[in-house]
């Protein structure tokens, strides 16, 4: 079973259809396959970067990427980092 896709359009250098020509010629896969190759190991490299960011902020006793609320939204608690009765930011001096 495959996984299902969503259609994107977009714009594109001419650099980067050039390339994306060649490589196609070169091994004969669909521009859109090797554009879609592309993208999805950017997206999971930034998933990556992302929870090694989430990883460092903890471990500095920071908030997380999720603001220190899991399983709870914005809307229950406030923006993180802002006291939910007074609007303001707690950590810094009034």
């Amino acid at each position: 079973m495959s996984i299902p896709l969503i259609d994107f359009r977009g714009k594109i250098t001419q650099d980067t259809d050039a390339v994306l020509e060649a490589v196609h010629q070169a091994t004969g896969r669909d521009r859109s396959d090797i554009a879609r190759e592309v993208l999805d190991l950017w997206a999971i490299a930034k998933i990556h970067e992302a929870s090694l960011i989430d990883q460092r902020l903890r471990r500095e006793g920071l908030r997380g990427i999720d603001g220190g609320m899991r399983g709870k939204t914005r809307e229950d608690e406030g923006m993180p980092g802002i006291d939910p009765d007074s609007g303001r930011n707690p950590r810094r001096s009034a």
